[in-house]
């Protein structure tokens, strides 16, 4: 489950969903909703929350982990430290 209701995907962006995904991610770090010593839900999980598919997660969270904002660890993702 969610942490809060910024999850909602606009169903007229003209960005990928994997971008808007991401978008609302970096924005739940930057409020805090995520920390460092929490692990977020697993792809399954947050593509039910996003309703998309674990694929556009995956790229979601690539693109997290390229911009340093988490790593991979386990079966979570957790955010750096």
């Amino acid at each position: 489950m969610a942490k809060d209701d910024g999850h909602s995907m606009s169903q007229t962006s003209v960005l990928p969903k994997h971008h808007q995904v991401y978008l609302v991610l970096r924005q739940q770090i930057a409020d805090g909703v995520w920390t460092a010593d929490e692990p977020m839900p697993a792809e399954v999980q947050l593509a039910d929350i996003f309703g998309v598919s674990r694929i556009t997660i995956r790229k979601a969270m690539e693109r997290s982990t390229s911009k340093a904002a988490c790593n991979a660890v386990g079966a979570g993702e957790h955010l750096q430290g």
